[in-house]
């Protein structure tokens, strides 16, 4: 299983279970167990375990969404305004 930990701080055990050869509950239920056996200090109720891959969004994700879309607008507008970003900066 691949392990993911995400920024609001939850572990993810990832990976895909052969219902031919194993019980997928069983066996994650197993996985999360000597995760959190082996990793004691971390809070158990912030590991998941997925049956399939996990993907954390990318960078390019994050940007197309509407609240990145518009903090780069409104950076843009500062920086093309000369008197502003000198006065950020401390120039002015």
């Amino acid at each position: 299983m691949e392990v993911s930990h995400t920024p609001d701080g939850y572990w993810i055990l990832s990976g895909w279970i052969d219902p031919g050869y194993q019980d997928a509950q069983t066996t994650m239920k197993q996985a999360k167990e000597q995760f959190i056996k082996a990793n004691p200090e971390i809070d158990a109720s912030k590991v998941v375990v997925v049956n399939g891959d996990f993907k954390q969004p990318t960078l390019g994700d994050l940007a197309r969404t509407d609240e990145c879309r518009s903090l780069t607008d409104d950076m843009i507008a500062v920086m093309t305004n000369q008197a502003k970003m000198k006065e950020i900066l401390g120039q002015s």
